[in-house]
């Protein structure tokens, strides 16, 4: 009674759990089960209250008898007595009629569960729910593009043209019963993780401005207790437009560097128009300044500068900055995508300084990062540019690059060096190291260079600190260089510190240390925060 727990209500049935040691008890406003102890649970938040009888079957799933039709959900759902999302089977599933009070029920040991009702017994199995998802048919006959239908080809896939603005997906569930099962589905390529929708709330699916490549459609479909899953896969791909091309890319590239040649040709006319004409010394010096001051802000504006570079990506953090010795630089950084999985960090310091450098940089950037998105190995794009390079090198200048590639899921990363400065590494307890890695000769040095990759792994909490020689031979008006030692000791001092602010305390430690001396060469620094693979 009360006094045990129990809240109200005439008892219509008592049944005993051997399994969990437990007698059901069947209420007339409530269901509840009493243990060994005669301690009664009542189950609060059950949301059908004129409940008549109940049976377990060999999975667990108690089927409840109620005035409504057949609720069924698990028997460990209904003792944890917290959130209950019971399956409902009525008039509306296919059930002829309900179970009416005081009327008898029995389940045979084949699972028939006989149900007595006002005009008649009714059987159904309870060991196979009254869904069954296997003979449902799932498909994918025509997407929508632009407000027009496409069919798939032969081969079962769907050709989406590169000027597609909108698509839609338009799956389909062909239902030959009165059962609502579960369909999940996404893009892989594109979505993240499944939607889940009710057969009966199941839409097509829209995209907008997808970029070209290759997907696949999956469907999943289960039925309402989430078993008996089935799946379908659609293939979509769409066409890349013409700047999604690597040729587009590589062409824009060349093309910003012709137009740089061009303005420093000009910025080379002028300055000889300086020393013939010597009466308009003055006027001509404003307008070299002026156009080298331009080219500086090319120079600038076509390496990275916008930060945080990929704010979407919370796998890293970034930084990156170079400070010109001169008005333009032979120093150069870059980073990008390679695919969803894989960056590309690269780091380089030409022979020479000023507009000859400058040159020089521009053509070995475009080139390494044309062949780093072919996706082959760090060394191999170091030994295709050392040679297109050297075929080419009527400037007598050479390059030395260090190049890593991030597997941004599993934090691994391939790496080669072309004579550059050795990385350093920056762990959350034992903090930053030289990473003493086997150089290669440098790019343009010499033809038929081979490189070599090694392996790097990142955990969560993890740096990358890279840099050109312009940090660790900053000099003094003495002559001391600043060195490693003091550049580590620079960073350990705030192990923790983003990469923008790891950055800016090595080049305040660079500041100090040479004070008023005149700078000698570019300051060129990268860094990297690796927080590991998105959940």
């Amino acid at each position: 009674d009360k006094r045990n727990g129990l809240t109200s209500g005439v008892i219509m049935r008592i049944i005993y759990d051997e399994e969990y040691k437990v007698f059901w008890l069947v209420t007339g406003n409530s269901l509840a089960y009493m243990n060994e102890d005669y301690e009664v649970t009542t189950i609060k938040d059950f949301p059908y209250p004129d409940n008549l009888d109940m049976h377990k079957n060999s999975r667990g799933d108690m089927w409840i008898l109620s005035s409504d039709g057949i609720n069924v959900v698990p028997a460990e759902e209904l003792l944890a007595n917290e959130e209950i999302d019971p399956v409902h089977y009525g008039i509306a599933n296919g059930l002829p009629f309900i179970a009416t009070s005081n009327a008898y029920s029995e389940v045979t040991a084949d699972g028939d569960l006989y149900m007595a009702g006002r005009s008649g017994v009714v059987k159904v199995n309870i060991e196979e729910p009254l869904e069954d998802v296997k003979d449902l048919k799932m498909a994918v006959p025509f997407v929508e593009v632009n407000d027009e239908l496409i069919y798939p080809a032969a081969d079962g896939s769907f050709i989406i043209p590169a000027n597609a603005k909108k698509l839609a997906i338009c799956g389909f569930v062909f239902n030959y019963s009165l059962t609502d099962p579960i369909v999940s589905f996404k893009l892989e390529g594109f979505d993240k993780e499944m939607l889940s929708v009710q057969r009966s709330d199941l839409t097509a699916v829209y995209y907008t401005n997808l970029p070209g490549g290759k997907y696949t459609f999956i469907m999943e479909l289960k039925d309402a207790l989430g078993r008996k899953s089935k799946t379908l896969s659609t293939t979509i791909i769409k066409e890349k437009a013409f700047y999604e091309q690597t040729a587009f890319y590589i062409g824009s590239m060349l093309a910003a560097a012709i137009a740089f040649v061009l303005i420093v040709e000009k910025i080379v006319s002028r300055r000889l128009d300086v020393i013939e004409q010597k009466n308009r010394e003055e006027r001509e010096r404003e307008l070299v300044t002026n156009e080298l001051h331009m080219a500086n802000q090319i120079q600038t504006a076509v390496l990275p500068h916008v930060f945080p570079p990929f704010p979407e990506r919370k796998e890293f953090d970034l930084f990156a900055s170079m400070d010109p010795a001169r008005e333009v630089g032979g120093d150069f950084y870059d980073f990008f995508l390679i695919d969803d999985d894989h960056l590309c960090l690269v780091i380089a310091d030409v022979s020479g300084k000023g507009i000859p450098a400058a040159l020089f940089m521009m053509n070995t950037k475009v080139l390494l990062k044309s062949y780093a998105q072919a996706g082959i190995l760090p060394s191999e794009v170091l030994e295709k540019t050392n040679k297109e390079i050297c075929e080419n090198n009527q400037m007598e200048m050479f390059v030395t690059v260090w190049l890593g590639i991030l597997e941004i899921s599993s934090g691994k990363m391939i790496a080669a060096n072309a004579g550059h400065e050795y990385p350093v590494i920056g762990h959350p307890i034992t903090g930053f190291e030289l990473i003493r890695d086997k150089h290669g000769f440098v790019i343009g040095g010499m033809e038929g260079m081979k490189y070599q990759d090694y392996n790097l792994q990142f955990m969560p909490g993890d740096k990358l600190f890279v840099y050109t020689d312009g940090v660790p031979e900053a000099t003094t008006s003495k002559n001391e260089m600043f060195g490693t030692e003091r550049m580590l000791e620079a960073l350990n001092a705030d192990k923790d510190a983003a990469p923008e602010k790891m950055l800016e305390n090595v080049y305040k430690a660079v500041g100090d240390f040479v004070g008023d001396a005149e700078k000698f060469d570019d300051l060129t620094m990268l860094g990297l925060d690796y927080h590991g693979p998105a959940e």
